[in-house]
């Protein structure tokens, strides 16, 4: 039951560094851009519910064969239907830079996702999706050291909220495994 309000806070703290609009109006000026934030956050959601169907689907496959097999099929599918999504949305040109973010991209995807699909196997995907809302914190950090992004107050408390709720749920994995420890000697 604590998982679930740890959850939960956890929850409300990646709304407080979203800020979708129903709780955060904002100004004329703003209104367009809120709508594409909107549509974004659709699209989040969309890609969440498959994200937890994939976690799930890893697990289950992951005692049958390793995650370069699994991450091995993924990128076969993208490499599959990515051209079709890049014609539907118009290909645009690029240059040498673009390129080179792109391949770090897939670099960084390609590892990322072996690292997840590890942990998946060998962990519970409940806990292992949980812990992975260090990804927003990391997120904020790189958005503001790189893209030069400013913060608010909202988003430092969002922040808070999930790095606290993180670290409470860790705490209590970490006391679990002692007990286990102590229990068994």
């Amino acid at each position: 039951m604590s998982q679930f309000w740890g959850a939960l806070f956890c929850f409300c703290g990646v709304l407080l560094v979203a800020k979708p609009e129903f709780l955060f109006p904002l100004e004329e000026g703003k209104r367009a851009e809120s709508s594409q934030k909107f549509f974004g956050a659709i699209a989040c959601l969309t890609g969440t519910i498959f994200v937890a169907t994939t976690q799930v689907l890893v697990k289950t496959i992951g005692a049958k064969t390793n995650e370069g097999i699994v991450t091995l099929y993924f990128a076969a599918i993208a490499s599959i239907f990515s051209p079709f999504l890049a014609m539907y949305q118009g290909f645009n040109s690029f240059g040498f830079r673009e390129l080179a973010i792109l391949l770090l991209l897939g670099v960084f995807t390609f590892t990322g996702q072996m690292c997840r699909n590890k942990a998946y196997i060998l962990g519970n995907p409940g806990k292992v999706a949980i812990i992975q809302y260090f990804g927003i914190i990391y997120s904020i950090f790189l958005d503001v050291c790189i893209l030069g992004s400013d913060l608010d107050m909202y988003s430092l408390l969002g922040a808070a909220c999930i790095f606290s709720s993180l670290f409470v749920f860790l705490y209590k994995i970490i006391q679990k495994e002692r007990q286990k420890k102590a229990a068994s000697v």
